[in-house]
């Protein structure tokens, strides 16, 4: 597989948490699909390295705010394209994949109503092919309400 599953579990539920679009100089834009209603709302998202180039360890950092907590039965519904074509899809249970996985982040559950800021390592594999990536991300409590969703896309 061209990425490495937990890579990009762990990319996909940070980038979950933005409603902003990155600089212009970045080659990862991200698009927030989510309504004001969400229980996210970000206020801040960047990466560094701003430009993300394969096998870079790039850390991603986050603070916004939740109005109600995350806890067991939060879903979040991972789909990647390469080139315009599914690649990868998968619905993830938050807290379980969390909870079972050791992380080099701040990621856990559950995670409380209130500020949230969030520091998080990920490597990009070496070997990954040349191309547009499209990540597609929303998040769900076990309720139904909308978490977030967001849009990612990097050149590579």
């Amino acid at each position: 597989m061209i990425f490495k599953l937990q890579n990009l579990i762990w990319s996909s539920l940070l980038i979950l948490l933005t409603n902003n679009v990155l600089a212009e100089e970045s080659n990862v834009k991200v698009s927030y699909c989510g309504s004001d209603n969400d229980i996210l709302s970000i206020q801040e998202l960047s990466f560094e390295p701003e430009f993300i180039q394969p096998g870079d360890d790039v850390m991603i950092y986050g603070s916004g705010s939740l109005s109600k907590d995350i806890s067991l039965g939060t879903k979040i519904e991972v789909v990647l394209k390469y080139g315009g074509t599914d690649y990868y899809k998968t619905t993830i249970d938050y807290c379980s994949f969390v909870l079972e996985k050791e992380i080099d982040g701040d990621l856990q559950c559950p995670v409380h109503e209130g500020a949230l800021e969030v520091a998080q390592k990920v490597t990009i594999p070496k070997n990954i092919a040349k191309g547009v990536y499209t990540l597609h991300l929303q998040g769900k409590t076990d309720e139904g309400e909308s978490i977030g969703c967001a849009d990612l896309q990097a050149t590579f």
